[in-house]
C-alpha cells in the first residue's frame, strides 16, 4: 500500500510535481492519503485529486483518507466536491480543541 502525503500549499504550484506521483500511486494494490499538512487548496490541487480518486475507484484500487485538514475539506466543500474525493467522515487534524 502506497502512502501518499499531501504538502503544505496543494496548488497549481505542485501539480505538475504531484501529478506524476499521482500515477505511481495508481499503480499500486492500494493508496492512502494523508492530507493534514494542507493549509491552502486551490482549484487546480483539488481537481488532481479528484481525478486521482475518480481513476482509482474506476481500476478499483482502494483508496483510503488516514487524516485530512480543515483547509483541504473547506476547499472541497466550497468547490462542491467533498463527495468526490470522498474525505465526508475522515477524521480532522487541527479540530481536536472543538471537542
Amino acid at each position: 500500500m502506497l502512502a501518499l502525503v499531501l504538502p503544505t500549499d496543494l496548488d497549481q504550484s505542485v501539480v505538475a510535481e504531484l501529478h506524476p506521483r499521482f500515477l505511481e500511486a495508481l499503480a499500486e494494490p492500494a493508496i492512502t492519503i494523508d492530507g493534514s499538512s494542507v493549509q491552502h487548496a486551490d482549484v487546480a490541487g483539488v481537481q488532481l485529486l479528484c481525478a486521482l480518486v475518480i481513476a482509482a475507484e474506476r481500476r478499483g484500487i482502494p483508496l483510503v483518507w488516514s487524516v485530512v485538514s480543515p483547509a483541504l475539506v473547506t476547499a472541497a466543500r466550497l468547490l462542491g466536491v467533498e463527495h468526490v474525493v470522498r474525505i465526508a467522515g475522515v477524521r480532522q487534524d487541527g479540530l481536536e480543541w472543538f471537542d
